[in-house]
């Protein structure tokens, strides 16, 4: 399985961490921007963590499944 075939899931979760770590930021020091506040922004990066972890599972079963057969 070659590193091309994680890269969706990379990308997601490499942008799931920068948002976590701005909203850590925001949280910290009590920061508003708009909508967007310290807990919101932690709530998508979570979001986006967890996003990038079922990406990364469907793609080993796919792989996994089409080299079984």
């Amino acid at each position: 399985m070659k590193l091309r075939n994680f890269i969706p899931a990379i990308i997601v979760f490499v942008i799931g961490i920068l948002v976590t770590v701005i909203g850590a930021l925001f949280r910290i020091l009590h920061w508003e921007l708009g909508p967007f506040n310290g807990g919101v922004l932690l709530a998508i990066g979570s979001a986006l963590d967890i996003l990038s972890g079922v990406i990364l599972i469907a793609i080993i079963l796919r792989h996994h499944w089409s080299k079984n057969k």
